[in-house]
């Protein structure tokens, strides 16, 4: 199964950033299920991914997808991408989100907002091919 994402497109509905380019791969909210990184609980307003995971794996639930059944992992979209760019991007993305010019401590991912650190992406990005998403 390949990774599946649920809540509005990022950064909007008219950029869109490539994982969420088809509604064909677009799933409920996991309203309740447990961010794998967090461990806090998705909420009806998030956005994220799910990834198919081991059962063996803390917070893991099943997905019917196509009449098969899949062992998945939900995350909200701040701590998946933080996983995805990286520590030492992550912490200049972070930092910058929260008012940060230059070099500064960044601040936990649970403090920022999606909407935030897809607006801070794609500001990161822009012009820069082959570096997250850009604008469109």
């Amino acid at each position: 199964m390949r990774v599946k994402w649920f809540g509005d497109p990022w950064p909007n509905a008219l950029h869109r950033a490539p994982i969420c380019e088809s509604d064909a791969d677009r799933v409920e909210i996991p309203v309740g299920s447990k961010c794998l990184d967090c461990e806090k609980a998705i909420v009806e307003r998030d956005r994220g991914v799910i990834t198919a995971c081991s059962p063996n794996i803390w917070g893991s639930w099943e997905l019917t997808w196509n009449g098969k059944i899949f062992r998945v992992c939900s995350y909200h979209l701040s701590c998946w991408l933080s996983s995805v760019v990286g520590e030492k991007m992550s912490g200049e993305i972070l930092a910058r989100m929260n008012g940060a010019t230059e070099k500064a401590v960044p601040v936990s991912v649970g403090e920022i907002s999606d909407e935030k650190l897809a607006e801070v992406m794609e500001e990161w990005s822009e012009g820069t091919p082959g570096r997250g998403w850009g604008k469109v």
